[in-house]
């Protein structure tokens, strides 16, 4: 007995058909315009060339085949929410600090995760729940740890580096809403 025709089997086949023109090689794709816009306005990939430099809409209406624009988004995760002077100069006796902490921790030539987290609560006086830790502190000594913490927009980073050496920093949180910075990637 024969299957009956149509169906599921046509629908996967139709899928698949439009899943694949979505992978051609840009190189052979031509950019379109619309009927009703101005010469040099691109539906799609963006014009790069031809065009004056103008201000785009965000979100950009167009794929980006800047490789410099490219690049800033991928790593639009770093970027942080801007803080002013004084919100700095209110946080630099946090980081002070915080700064002191770690130096000591760095030079205790321990690495205790419970003792680390409550240096950095109580440097910028957060709850116990406030601090963010980064870096492998399985290891003594503490070395290649990175905590931050804060409120509202501004956070109070550290860092202890290979040499144990500390620092610290007043920024703005990311934008995505942490004080230390995402790991990246897709």
């Amino acid at each position: 007995m024969r299957p009956p025709h149509g169906g599921a089997g046509a629908a996967a086949v139709l899928l698949l058909a439009l899943a694949g023109t979505g992978c051609a090689d840009r190189a052979s794709q031509t950019v379109q315009t619309a009927p009703s816009a101005t010469p040099g306005t691109a539906i799609g990939y963006c014009l790069e060339y031809g065009t004056q430099a103008s201000p785009s809409p965000s979100p950009s209406p167009c794929i980006t085949t800047s490789e410099t624009q490219r690049y800033a988004e991928n790593h639009a995760y770093r970027r942080r929410l801007p803080i002013t002077a004084a919100q700095t100069a209110q946080a630099a006796p946090h980081a002070a600090a915080l700064l002191t902490a770690l130096t000591k921790l760095a030079a205790s030539g321990t690495a205790d995760e419970a003792a680390l987290r409550s240096a950095v609560v109580k440097a910028l006086g957060l709850q116990a729940n406030g601090a963010e830790i980064k870096g492998d502190i399985s290891e003594a000594p503490l070395r290649y740890v990175t905590v931050g913490g804060g409120e509202g927009r501004v956070c109070v980073t550290g860092a202890i580096d290979g040499t144990g050496k500390a620092t610290t920093e007043v920024a703005g949180r990311t934008l995505e809403g942490t004080c230390l910075e995402g790991d990246g990637g897709h």
